[in-house]
């Protein structure tokens, strides 16, 4: 027999459903001249997509018989005549989610503008899953997509990407929207003033000179730790508070432009927000650090003339990327979450939570044998019905947010253990932030 969760309306979520709108049709829609069509089908792509790009050290083999590094060595030459990198990396892409609009499989009409609309062909490697890849090419269009890109501090690696990414867009240009992976640009707090790094000038370094002092319009750092919502008082200390309207963050491509987060009641919510492990501005600082290594003035970088200033800025969630892929997850992933956060408050007054195993516990209160917790047993308390009732309903997505949200980034970077904050809770309500809502289905 099957069994369905019970309906609790703050968790329903914000985004709206795609399965509203999917059966509509319009059976006159192949009257209009091809013109006014192929219009409407372009219109219908104008959406940002985020692709995550893990790049790899190559295979040594093949690195030897065919990769040339365009700097000091022979290039390799693209279909479009130009002078890439090699073969001495990889560029893998996850592919558990769909990286085409729904408009390829409508008819030839609109394929053929989905293909003209994603131009550059780049070549990579699709991963589903730890086992199988594919080599492929992944179509982007650079106006449009965001690249979250991965590289695990292999810098030449990163610029040899960069320069074969210009190479492969038609347009030249190459990456306009970048998300920085924290992990990759992350300063020590125990080691901030680490050694200056030296990189060899050629082809790749001036291709990613160019690209953030030129080309670069989007700069987002992504801090998305788990378990941001559900605050407790034994990991945080001097925050107990579970915060509704802060977003989740799932696994998806397309996403909606970012707007000023229209929900009611955000407010509270902004008052605690807890970071990680690591300082969300650590991603700022890498960066700047790389900046400065690799030659430039990251001073340079915020104001780049008229209509060219640089979008920089911390995109915040609580990450369930691995869990929700679909609104079924979603809704699972949220239950589960409002469950675990009750029975903590069933715990930390003094109630054991069940022991694995049928070992016992979860029956008896605080000062009858022992207990996990210790305190003495009393009713705990719960938020209401009129706290649940203007609760913001939770979206799939991600905040942004201007670095200086999170405090200052002193000039002094040799000072950075002074002011890096590890677990901290940080108050953004001064902050209204842009939502971004993932399409999820």
């Amino acid at each position: 027999m099957e069994t369905s969760m019970p309906r609790r309306s703050h968790l329903e979520l914000f985004n709206p459903d795609p399965e509203i709108t999917k059966e509509a049709s319009f059976s006159g829609f192949q009257q209009f001249p091809v013109e006014v069509r192929l219009l409407i089908w372009k219109h219908a792509l104008y959406r940002h997509r985020m692709i995550h790009i893990i790049l790899e050290k190559g295979n040594d083999q093949r690195q030897e018989e065919d990769g040339r590094n365009v700097d000091g060595r022979d290039a390799l030459i693209n279909s479009l005549g130009r002078r890439i990198s090699g073969y001495h990396y990889e560029t893998i892409i996850d592919t558990r989610r769909f990286l085409l609009p729904d408009l390829m499989r409508v008819n030839r009409e609109a394929r053929n503008v989905v293909l003209s609309f994603y131009s550059t062909q780049l070549p990579c490697r699709f991963r589903r899953d730890k086992h199988g890849e594919t080599t492929s090419i992944i179509r982007l269009n650079l106006d449009w997509d965001y690249l979250r890109v991965s590289y695990g501090k292999a810098h030449n690696i990163f610029f040899d990407f960069i320069h074969d990414l210009r190479a492969h867009d038609p347009k030249g240009r190459g990456l306009q929207h970048l998300v920085v992976e924290g992990s990759d640009h992350r300063t020590s707090i125990h080691n901030p003033s680490s050694p200056k790094r030296t990189f060899a000038e050629g082809p790749s370094l001036d291709a990613f000179r160019a690209t953030v002092t030129k080309d670069l319009k989007s700069l987002w750092f992504k801090c998305t730790p788990r378990g941001a919502r559900a605050l407790n008082v034994l990991q945080w200390r001097h925050v107990h508070v579970f915060n509704y309207g802060v977003p989740v963050f799932p696994s998806f491509t397309f996403f909606d432009a970012p707007l000023p987060d229209p929900r009611a009641g955000i407010a509270r919510d902004l008052e605690k927000i807890g970071g990680s492990v690591y300082d969300p501005r650590e991603g700022p600082l890498g960066w700047r650090k790389l900046l400065r290594d690799a030659g430039l003035r990251p001073e340079d970088m915020a104001d780049r003339g008229q209509n060219r200033d640089l979008d920089v800025r911390i995109m915040y969630a609580s990450s369930e990327e691995d869990a929700i892929r679909t609104r079924e997850d979603a809704a699972r992933v949220l239950h589960e979450e409002d469950f675990r956060w009750l029975e903590l408050q069933w715990w930390f007054h003094g109630w054991d939570t069940p022991a694995a195993g049928g070992r016992g516990g979860g029956e008896r209160p605080a000062g009858c044998f022992s207990t996990a917790s210790g305190l003495q047993a009393k009713r705990p308390e719960f938020d209401g019905p009129e706290v649940l009732a203007a609760a913001p309903r939770p979206a799939l997505g991600f905040w942004l947010f201007p670095v200086e949200a999170f405090g200052e980034i002193p000039s002094e970077e040799g000072e950075a253990s002074n002011w890096l904050k590890v677990k901290w809770v940080w108050d953004l309500s001064p902050h209204r932030p842009e939502l971004a809502l993932a399409d999820v289905c």
